[in-house]
């Protein structure tokens, strides 16, 4: 059929699968890849030409249609080729990875640390970081130091000795769980960030793993740390200032209360001493 001379032309509405024939890849259908370039390859030894052309699909173009009809029909046969493609093994792979490493995570002990990640959140395995696109590094740094506990948490940084105490402002043990849920200096926008995940699901009470490990919970969660800048490095060194203020008012009213301590005695010292000397008199 293929001879000197003879040109095929070969119509297709699918342009990812004309473009996927310029570059071989690795990728599913690298089979039917290999078969179309050798077909081509032995039709050019022959003296024939091909050629792909990109047509709009469902636009009446004879035999269009028919192709599609083809084409649907075709994927519900068993494949004919007996060869196992890199695709698969890749598919295969990982899928092997992943159970090994589920494997793993489940025979981990829980931690002796209350806030630990294994004790609060279920396993999940993925090769990619997920969050919303567009979420900015500082509050995409802020939401995975609350979510594994580390960074500028006071009750971390006093765990590693970096800090004397672990408290927070409001005087309670500076944890993910506290500066989310329960501390009163953010209560303002932890009610928008109720009420934001109330309008989109039913939930009882607000946690850890609903904030910081559902897809409804990140979303809000995020505008939240937004709003608050918390665990960014602006918040932690606010907070430093704000306590070595506090600080500073409490030495100056620990000084004042001893002057007057100092004063009250020596005028306890002065009417003492007048009553003695009116006992001489």
């Amino acid at each position: 059929m293929a001879e000197q001379g003879v040109k095929f032309k070969v119509c297709s509405d699918n342009q990812a699968g004309l473009l996927r024939l310029r570059t071989l890849s690795d990728n599913p259908g690298q089979d039917n890849q290999i078969r179309a370039i050798k077909a081509t390859k032995a039709i050019r030894a022959k003296g024939a030409e091909v050629e792909l052309i990109w047509v709009p699909g469902h636009c009446d173009i004879p035999g269009n249609e028919l192709a599609d009809k083809l084409a649907k029909e075709a994927t519900a046969q068993l494949p004919e080729a007996d060869a196992t493609s890199f695709a698969f093994l890749g598919i295969r792979i990982n899928q092997l990875k992943r159970q090994e490493i589920r494997k793993t995570l489940s025979g981990l002990k829980p931690s002796e640390i209350q806030e630990s990640y294994r004790n609060i959140y279920t396993w999940k395995i993925s090769s990619k970081i997920s969050l919303p696109i567009g979420t900015r590094r500082e509050q995409a740094s802020s939401f995975f130091q609350l979510k594994l506990g580390h960074g500028f948490l006071k009750s971390h940084l006093h765990r590693i000795g970096v800090t004397q105490s672990n408290r927070c402002l409001c005087g309670k043990k500076e944890t993910p769980k506290h500066l989310l849920l329960e501390c009163p200096r953010y209560r303002t926008q932890r009610a928008v960030l109720e009420e934001k995940i109330r309008n989109q699901i039913r939930v009882k009470e607000l946690n850890l793993p609903l904030l910081l490990h559902t897809k409804v919970g990140i979303e809000s969660t995020l505008a939240f740390l937004k709003e608050t800048k918390i665990c960014t490095r602006t918040w932690h060194v606010q907070r430093e200032e704000e306590r070595e203020e506090e600080h500073e008012e409490e030495q100056v009213g620990e000084r004042e209360e001893e002057r007057g301590e100092e004063q009250e005695e020596g005028q306890e010292e002065e009417r003492e001493e007048e009553e003695g000397e009116s006992d001489r008199d």
